[in-house]
């Protein structure tokens, strides 16, 4: 039985090169569409897990957000308003 890839809801496109995923996205702060290997952390190659490579994925787009020199301005009353900002 095959197994089924849960929605990641991630922006762009998560896709096998050759036996290991790649992610093409544009992530905060950049001007282009880029691929780029999901490596897990301290991992010289692209990984051949997809749940890892989903993690991967998470962890690079959290770390484009902090250094993006967009910050969010204004007050946030609740932890949904919160949410929303950060994605």
């Amino acid at each position: 039985m095959a197994k089924s890839k849960t929605n990641h809801n991630l922006s762009g496109s998560i896709y096998k090169n050759g036996k290991r995923w790649w992610w093409k996205v544009k992530l905060p702060g950049e001007e282009k569409t880029k691929a780029r290997p999901l490596r897990p952390l301290g991992s010289s190659m692209a990984t051949t897990d997809y749940s890892v490579a989903i993690e991967c994925a998470k962890m690079m787009l959290s770390q484009s957000m902090l250094k993006c020199p967009d910050k969010f301005e204004g007050k946030v009353t609740t932890v949904g308003e919160l949410v929303s900002k950060f994605i």
